[in-house]
């Protein structure tokens, strides 16, 4: 089914960057996923979801740096794209806590983070 998929997928941008995720996910191969991704990219279609495609194969290959990179373009095109921004969320670094010396997870720096939440 992929097979034939991969034959139709060149019609259509989107078509192409969903199944160079699926291939990526279903079958592992990383590098023809990424290539699919990019090459829907490269064709000039604005749209924030092949970002977040390409993001997504780029995580599935370790690409952790590249995919920030890569959502960040697409949040320009869309700042309101919600699977994007809670992907970008998620791979961000935290912080260490608001109190130094401290571990993120201490009950000190976890009151003084929800103290200084309901201040924002």
């Amino acid at each position: 089914m992929l097979s034939q998929a991969r034959e139709n997928g060149d019609s259509s941008p989107l078509i192409a960057s969903y199944l160079g995720v699926l291939i990526s996910l279903a079958e592992g191969k990383r590098d023809e996923g990424l290539a699919m991704c990019m090459r829907a990219l490269r064709v000039g279609i604005v749209d924030a979801d092949l970002y977040e495609n390409l993001a997504r194969t780029q995580i599935l290959s370790g690409q952790r740096d590249k995919a920030i990179e890569t959502l960040r373009k697409g949040l320009r095109i869309d700042p309101e794209h919600r699977e994007m921004l809670e992907l970008i969320e998620r791979l961000r670094p935290r912080d260490d806590g608001l109190v130094p010396g401290l571990g993120r997870s201490h009950p000190l720096n976890d009151f003084v983070g929800k103290m200084r939440r309901k201040k924002d």
